[in-house]
């Protein structure tokens, strides 16, 4: 079932054109915007909590969504917290906390900042701002949350806790939806990913289906690698972990166990014609050509299964590398980046 939902959706900021975009995150999901600055990620925030004028239509739980901001059932975290400087943390909470909800004080247990509940906002830290914020607008009761750069800026230890809390989000039964341009942050927390530029949907999907088969190269470089499989990760010993994805087999470096991704540039993947070859490299992939191409000296061979090589010219010239033609791709498991996914029990 869709959580949240547009069709043709469009908006504009000053000069900029945002759309129009038709996607569906699902009920339930720890969605992401992804993206670079300018891309359009806030303005679309906006407009799907009502806070810009938007064309097209909204859709929530199957049925549209329109009207001002406080007659959607939708939590809004600005980058900042947006919290009133004057107040305490709980008389942020209790300001805007529905009726039915939980007390502000139970709310701000829920996001781990029951002890700042006396605290001036004004004197919070970047990290206890988001904590209380959450609280907020989860007084809301919200069915559908969003997050603008939540973790924009918080370094160092503190960034833990809040990513863990983030990935533990969607217990309450919320659709949640975050901006970021942090990759390794959205792949490792997210059910749902979509990829925006310039006003353009690059490419939108569950985390799985996303990975599990070819991207576009601006999506595969806001992705952070050209090469990205989605899969899980089981200990192999020798300090290494065996990695299955669809797509492919791998041996990965560290001892891994769980749901997660790997990543590996164009740059480590290497072409050669099909039979047993004594090397040091054991991720040996027997796949096919699906297209080779590029302007410069270097170009992409985009394999069946997705995976994508760099190669010179005269290599692909002297491997005669055309679309159908059999090759075997090595990957060195030293170039593999994995990342594990975080759990939603959290």
């Amino acid at each position: 079932m869709t959580g949240l939902g547009a069709r043709a959706l469009a908006a504009s900021a000053g000069s900029f054109r945002l759309g129009p975009l038709d996607f569906d995150l699902p009920a339930g999901a720890f969605g992401t915007l992804l993206g670079p600055s300018g891309a359009g990620k806030t303005t679309l925030l906006r407009a799907l909590a009502g806070l810009s004028p938007s064309d097209g239509e909204i859709v929530l739980g199957g049925a549209r969504c329109a009207g001002p901001p406080e007659a959607r059932p939708i939590g809004w975290v600005p980058q900042g917290g947006g919290l009133f400087p004057h107040l305490t943390a709980l008389g942020n909470v209790a300001l805007v906390r529905r009726k039915e909800a939980p007390p502000a004080a139970e709310l701000l247990a829920r996001a781990g900042a029951a002890h700042l509940a006396s605290r001036s906002a004004g004197a919070l830290s970047g990290g206890e701002r988001l904590r209380v914020a959450l609280a907020r607008a989860l007084g809301r009761l919200p069915r559908v949350l969003l997050l603008d750069e939540p973790l924009a800026a918080i370094d160092g230890p503190g960034r833990e806790p809040l990513l863990e809390l983030l990935a533990g989000l969607t217990r309450s039964g919320a659709t949640v939806l975050q901006v970021t341009h942090d990759a390794p942050q959205a792949l490792a927390t997210s059910d749902w990913i979509a990829i925006l530029d310039a006003g353009r949907l690059l490419a939108a999907g569950p985390f799985a289906t996303l990975l599990g088969g070819p991207l576009p190269a601006a999506a595969r470089r806001l992705l952070g690698s050209e090469n990205l499989l989605a899969g899980t990760f089981a200990p192999a010993g020798g300090g290494l972990s065996a990695f299955s994805s669809p797509r492919c087999r791998l041996s990965v470096p560290g001892e891994l166990s769980g749901e997660g991704c790997v990543l590996f540039p164009a740059s480590a993947v290497a072409l050669a014609p099909p039979g047993e070859a004594v090397t040091s490299i054991r991720n040996r992939v027997r796949d096919r050509i699906r297209s080779v191409g590029g302007d410069g000296p270097t170009l992409d061979a985009v394999l069946d299964s997705g995976l994508v090589a760099a190669v010179t010219r005269a290599a692909a010239e002297a491997l005669a590398l055309a679309p159908g033609v059999e090759v075997v791709a090595e990957i060195k498991a030293t170039a593999l980046r994995p990342l594990l996914r975080r759990s939603r029990a959290v």
